[in-house]
């Protein structure tokens, strides 16, 4: 995220009308994902959390790593 590269694809299945990144030690993460996020911190680098909004309707949580 820092200099902009693609760092990988993360196929949602539907279409999206927002997305956010999430800081990983944010309440938000911590209380909804407690134990994937114990898990993805393990790896080197901070793991990328963020949130989508489809056009159904569902807010999802996502921690891209690996």
């Amino acid at each position: 995220m820092k200099d902009y590269s693609l760092q990988s694809t993360v196929p949602v299945y539907e279409p999206l009308e927002a997305i956010s990144i999430v800081p990983c030690n944010s309440k938000l993460m911590n209380i909804c994902n407690k134990d994937k996020l114990k898990k993805a911190k393990r790896s080197q680098s901070d793991p990328i959390c963020f949130l989508t909004a489809g056009e159904r309707g569902i807010v999802r949580l996502w921690i891209a790593e690996g």
